[in-house]
């Protein structure tokens, strides 16, 4: 049988950094699963200026990110890449890494798996 899932509300966080504003960012939850094949699909909103805090989410995770508006650009340990709307980036997501907007705010879909176990 099929899960129907409902647009559920905004969960809002502070966001902020060395240098940055404290912004309020919009993730919505737009789909999560938390049994044995965990995954997550969010919407994330971030005004410009802005960074969110740092997150690693596992052994063997994996994230993609695709950036409906705006420019993004998203960082980890020993690399960084900038999107603009349309690009999508699939990285490693056991180490921290980290996003941030410049001077234009940013609408990006995130779908992270995690490890099995």
């Amino acid at each position: 049988p099929a899960v129907l899932l409902r647009r559920g509300a905004a969960v809002a966080a502070r966001v902020g950094g060395p240098g940055l504003a404290l912004h309020a960012v919009a993730i919505l939850p737009l789909f999560a699963v938390s049994d044995r094949r965990r995954f997550d699909v969010s919407e994330g909103t971030s005004p410009p200026h802005t960074r969110s805090a740092r997150s690693e989410h596992g052994r063997a995770s994996i994230e993609y990110a695709y950036v409906v508006e705006g420019v993004v650009t998203v960082s980890s340990l020993d690399w960084s890449v900038e999107l603009s709307a349309g690009d999508s980036v699939r990285f490693s997501a056991e180490a921290e890494h980290v996003y941030s907007t410049g001077r234009r705010a940013a609408r990006v879909l995130t779908f992270v798996g995690m490890a099995d176990d």
